[in-house]
């Protein structure tokens, strides 16, 4: 087996390991809420999963074999059911860092306005997209899902803003190295059929509006789960 085969499960690697040892630094204590961080992991990245499932198997997205160890379930790769792991754990340690640093009322504004600007450019994608198989679905969702956290009482949809700009960095990073940025190909192609076209580099938009659904849905559930 070359490198190159490593490739997908290095990039789970490089945002789970390092995290994963932070979580045991005594300040933020990120071990002690195990239970709930992989309740909600488990629940979201099960309604994923499925999602990603069907996607594959219709065409809307794939996976090149040059940089996957080989080992499938249900028709995609370990390294994909694997993603949906580790980029929330990784998630879920910043946002909960984020509110041991910052007090809930300096958010409060900005969560607001994250959620209206959401709001907002789904609005427009919905309608410039509406009859691609991915772009339609996605952005229709987060339409719906941001409309509603403005109505809900979320103190922690400030935490979830913030945390969502300082994670672009790395998501632009690795999403774009899994699309094809700084390697020969892309890991995870698209059919250009089912996408907009318009692109971050080499990473679609309609991807931006993807992680905005795991990632909230994944802290929503986390902090119902730490009250119980």
């Amino acid at each position: 087996m070359e490198l190159e085969n490593y490739y997908y499960l290095f990039i789970n690697a490089i945002a789970f390991v390092p995290v994963f040892l932070l979580s045991f630094d005594k300040k933020v204590a990120f071990w002690k809420l195990k239970k709930p961080a992989f309740k909600s992991i488990s629940i979201v990245g099960l309604l994923f999963i499925l999602w990603d499932i069907y996607f594959t198997h219709i065409g809307i997205w794939g996976f090149n074999e040059t940089y996957l160890v080989g080992i499938n379930l249900f028709g995609i790769p370990i390294e994909e059911i694997l993603f949906f792991v580790t980029i929330p754990y990784a998630s879920l340690f910043t946002f909960e860092t984020i509110q041991q640093y910052f007090r809930e009322a300096t958010l409060q504004n900005l969560g607001r306005l994250f959620l209206g600007s959401v709001f907002g450019f789904s609005f427009l994608f919905m309608f410039l997209g509406f009859d691609k198989t991915y772009t339609g679905p996605t952005v229709t969702l987060t339409l719906i899902t941001s409309f509603s956290f403005l109505f809900l009482d979320s103190k922690w949809i400030g935490h979830f803003a913030l945390t969502f700009f300082l994670l672009l960095i790395p998501f632009l990073l690795l999403n774009g190295i899994l699309t094809g940025s700084f390697i020969e190909s892309e890991i995870v192609w698209y059919n250009e059929n089912e996408i907009l076209g318009k692109r971050i580099g080499t990473i679609p938009i309609e991807d931006l509006f993807y992680a905005f659904l795991l990632l909230i849905w994944n802290f929503h559930l986390f902090e119902k789960f730490k009250r119980e």
